[in-house]
């Protein structure tokens, strides 16, 4: 008599982590401390959820493949740029990677957006950042002519999507206080 033993296997991956929103503040700077660019600009990482100088970066190199935008902030050109194409060189061009974030609009003209942010945060879901960053207009590799309350919608490199929140920008101290909602 003969037997017939069945195996049966399954090629598909397990589903990934779902993703979750992590809520982080940071003040970008943008202004001369002590005469050195290399400590003026501050840069963030939505895959860290912190912000970093200049200096931070050159001592440890590989923290610049975790990079998704910096504040930039002069008479012509202020705003938030993706490293990628950022207008001014302060020693960019050591990093191991300069990454490439989108920026969009969000299609927000009823302020509910803003709303949102400022009152119920706990409401900014995964979906919710999404559809802010797919229905935004506007894709660009920057973010200028920045202001208090503007909502910046992004996608990272790596694949996260989020919303800059313009808390406080002050242009005379060169400073933006910003809340940024990750999807990651």
């Amino acid at each position: 008599m003969a037997s017939l033993v069945l195996i049966v296997t399954s090629c598909k991956k397990d589903d990934p982590a779902p993703k979750q929103v992590v809520k982080s503040e940071v003040t970008l700077e943008n202004f001369d401390k002590n005469a050195d660019n290399n400590k003026s600009i501050t840069w963030y990482s939505s895959t860290a959820g912190v912000s970093y100088t200049m200096e931070q970066i050159k001592a440890n190199l590989p923290i610049s493949e975790k990079i998704d935008f910096g504040l930039n902030i002069n008479d012509v050109e202020f705003g938030i740029y993706s490293p990628s194409t950022y207008p001014q060189p302060y020693g960019q061009n050591t990093w191991t990677k300069l990454n490439s974030t989108i920026f969009k609009t969000p299609a927000d003209l009823q302020g509910d957006l803003k709303n949102k942010i400022i009152n119920q945060p706990e409401a900014i879901t995964v979906d919710f950042i999404n559809k802010n960053f797919n229905d935004g207009f506007v894709p660009s590799s920057q973010a200028t002519g920045i202001s208090t309350d503007q909502v910046i919608a992004f996608k990272a490199a790596n694949g996260n999507t989020g919303l800059i929140f313009i808390k406080n920008f002050n242009f005379a101290a060169k400073t933006a206080l910003i809340t940024v909602f990750v999807a990651k």
